[in-house]
């Protein structure tokens, strides 16, 4: 995973402010007793049904956000890294796929945001589909029922 150093927004994407950590490293960075000039700069896929209502799941127990309820988000990897730049829209479309089954082909990607909060900062899409809420709920579920299990 990837951790960001000297957020601004014009450069916030910027490869030159990431560096690679490894999730052990990460977890204790988040506790707060580590460098407060490291930023978490990650990507946030919010689903909108065609009703207006956005979905959110519900993290997994072995996660380390367990019973969290959030929109398909993931920190940024180094297989993001395009050149000089970090890929937030490709690591928003490889989040949704993994935790919900759609492809990009599904939504439409609308505008995007940026929400920081102490040292986390969200790039976040808002991704619209052509189908209510409800519908789109059946069709994430029936998604994970078929997919094999991560652990």
């Amino acid at each position: 995973m990837l951790l960001l150093r000297d957020p601004q927004i014009m450069t916030i994407i910027s490869a030159r402010n990431y560096f690679e950590t490894d999730f052990a490293s990460f977890l204790a960075w988040r506790t707060g007793a580590a460098d407060k000039t490291v930023f978490n700069g990650f990507g946030m896929g919010a689903l909108r049904g065609s009703d207006g209502v956005f979905l959110l799941g519900e993290m997994a127990a072995h996660t380390a956000n367990h019973r969290s309820g959030l929109f398909s988000v993931g920190n940024a990897r180094p297989n993001d890294l395009r050149g000089d730049r970090v890929d937030m829209a490709d690591s928003v479309s490889r989040e949704v796929a993994e935790e919900t089954g759609l492809a990009p082909a599904d939504y439409r990607a609308a505008v995007t945001a940026l929400r920081a909060h102490r040292q986390w900062i969200a790039f976040m899409r808002a991704l619209d589909v052509a189908v209510p809420a409800e519908e789109l709920r059946r069709r994430i579920l029936q998604n994970l029922a078929v997919r094999p299990s991560r652990s």
